[in-house]
């Protein structure tokens, strides 16, 4: 056997191996841990709504301008039991594309606030399709509250 045919049958092995240790959908590990993680999720109102937390506070959030194919600037704004901004929560966004698990995920991006006392953060939609944007409020180290949203870019 020469050469050129050893190299020919060993990337036909060892391409499909490759390949399939890429590929983030083949390789879950406990699907049972993700089916719990996202029953977890409560779905969104929509923009602008209020959104009771737990522990009597509450939420609204929105885009600074309609979401297209870029950045656009989540934000949230989270209120006491009086109607005032308050900065009890750290509060996680992480985007991407249900369709595409984990290709465009941002990962866990922590929110910050403006002298207003509104949570931002840059969300960069990469091309069109539905995407998910899940919010995770944090209080004390725990997660007190996990919901998401899905747009049309």
């Amino acid at each position: 056997m020469n050469k050129l045919a050893l190299i020919t049958i060993i990337l036909a092995v060892m391409l499909p191996v490759a390949i399939w240790s890429q590929c983030t959908d083949c390789n879950k590990s406990d699907d049972k841990v993700m089916k719990m993680e996202k029953s977890a999720t409560t779905a969104l109102p929509g923009y602008n709504k209020v959104v009771n937390l737990p522990d009597g506070k509450y939420f609204t959030y929105n885009f600074d301008k309609k979401p297209k194919i870029g950045t656009s600037i989540l934000q949230v704004h989270v209120y006491d039991k009086k109607g005032r901004h308050t900065d009890d929560y750290e509060v996680y966004v992480v985007a991407d594309m249900p369709s595409m698990k984990g290709a465009h995920a941002s990962g866990d991006v922590k929110m910050r606030a403006n002298k207003k006392g509104v949570l931002l953060t840059p969300v960069n939609f990469v091309m069109p399709g539905v995407w998910e944007v899940e919010l995770k409020f944090v209080k004390d180290g725990k997660r007190l509250y996990h919901a998401a949203f899905e747009l049309k870019i």
